[in-house]
């Protein structure tokens, strides 16, 4: 491994940084095709997407940061696609978006469950033209830092990002001497994939058993031991009153605490933490605390709060519940239920901006056991969440030892015996 800052023998400098003196750092243009699609006449219009059909005609949703997905797909008949010209991927192709969303890669592999793909006006495939390349070599270069870096430099556009194909073809890549030091890297990060992927495959079992759980749990269809009786069934009216936020004008916001300042709650802040503002200027009716519990009211309804303090925003209901007869974490469990939030999405409308107002919210019914069943629930709920958490935890570990592994053997700094 190489210290940094010095540059041993066998070793020099590049755009890229320290790589082998036997390593040849290559333009795209020398090893890769950047195809983008067709954007002609022919292009695809909104009635020629289907849900379903003989060509997947990729969208932003379908190339992400973590590759591939299908969970929205949308599709293009054969005779439209016999009618397309370039743009069709063929398999070890590489999609990159270049607009809006720029960065994103995924890998056309055996796994992809589609023949027939074209990609859209926002991305390009890259095709490998080089037999002293490695296919898998290659995505793992595009899955790195490397990468994203040399995009980050000529990327252009505020409003709508873009990349263009001439700026692509000028991006650089580092490549071991032979293909057979390629495939170790490519494999030696593939073992780690293949870990990543088997804990994400565990966390969402343990989302998906938990969401079960909480059907089941919150709404009397399975008891824990030792409870009994009825449930009574009220709504929000009988059991809580709701508190709406404060809209504070952007000229008005303190971006440092000051003296009975408190900090502003807003959907920002709750993003990242990052940006904190503050406000002087509140009641009392509009501050919370760690223990209360916050609900999004217009926007993205439903999404539910606590544990934060400061003076919510506008898009906030803070709601005020009768904590001797509603168990905090038991209404959190509530109002995250599936059958819940679409309740609260149906009273917020369909509009362009849904909105939830009070009488709706105080209408939407919640089942109540004695308060010792509603804690019990609670806990074995957030015994779920801690497992979960564990889980994501140790992903996340596993990604951030994976980028490592990558900064070290994509540029040689490590080399595989």
């Amino acid at each position: 491994m190489l210290r940094e800052g010095k540059i041993p023998e066998r070793y020099r400098n590049t755009d890229l940084g320290i790589i082998p003196n036997d390593w040849n750092l290559k333009e795209f243009e020398e090893v890769l095709k950047v195809i983008d699609g067709d954007r002609g006449d022919n292009y695809p219009s909104n009635d020629e997407l289907h849900n379903s059909g003989y060509c997947l005609f990729l969208s932003a949703k379908n190339v992400t940061k973590e590759g591939f997905k299908f969970s929205e797909c949308i599709f293009i008949t054969k005779k439209k696609d016999d009618s397309l010209g370039k743009g069709k991927l063929a398999k070890g192709d590489v999609v990159l978006t270049t607009r809006g969303t720029v960065g994103n890669v995924a890998f056309f592999d055996d796994f992809v469950p589609f023949e027939n793909i074209r990609i859209n006006s926002g991305m390009v495939i890259l095709r490998n033209e080089d037999d002293n390349l490695d296919n898998n070599y290659l995505y793992s270069f595009f899955q790195s830092h490397l990468l994203q870096n040399q995009i980050d430099r000529v990327v252009f556009g505020s409003a709508q990002p873009q990349l263009t194909v001439k700026g692509i073809n000028k991006f650089k890549i580092p490549l071991p001497p032979t293909i057979e030091e390629q495939k170790a890297i490519a494999q030696a990060l593939s073992d780690v994939d293949a870990t990543i992927a088997e804990l994400d495959r565990l966390i969402t079992k343990k989302r998906n058993i938990k969401q079960g759980a909480m059907q089941q749990l919150l709404t009397g269809e399975k008891r824990l031991p030792g409870f009994s009786g009825e449930w009574e069934v009220k709504t929000f009216r009988d059991v809580s009153f709701v508190n709406q936020g404060l809209q504070i004008a952007i000229e008005k916001r303190l971006k440092q605490p000051a003296p009975n300042s408190k900090k502003y709650i807003t959907i920002q802040f709750l993003n990242n933490g990052k940006g904190t503002e503050y406000i002087n200027s509140y009641s009392s009716s509009v501050c919370c605390n760690e223990n209360d519990v916050l609900m999004t009211r217009t926007g993205n309804t439903g999404i539910v709060v606590s544990g934060v303090n400061g003076v919510f925003h506008n898009n906030f209901f803070k709601i005020n519940f009768d904590r001797k007869a509603i168990d905090k974490n038991y209404l959190i469990g509530y109002l995250n239920l599936d059958k819940t939030q679409k309740l609260i999405l149906a009273k917020a409308g369909t509009s362009t901006i849904p909105d939830l107002n009070h009488n709706d919210f105080y209408s939407i019914p919640i089942p109540l056991p004695t308060l010792s069943e509603q804690k019990a629930i609670a806990q074995v709920l957030s015994d779920m969440d801690a497992e979960i958490e564990a889980l994501e935890q140790k992903c996340d570990k596993y990604k951030a030892i994976k980028q490592g592994m990558m900064q070290e053997l994509l540029t040689g700094r490590t080399r595989l015996v």
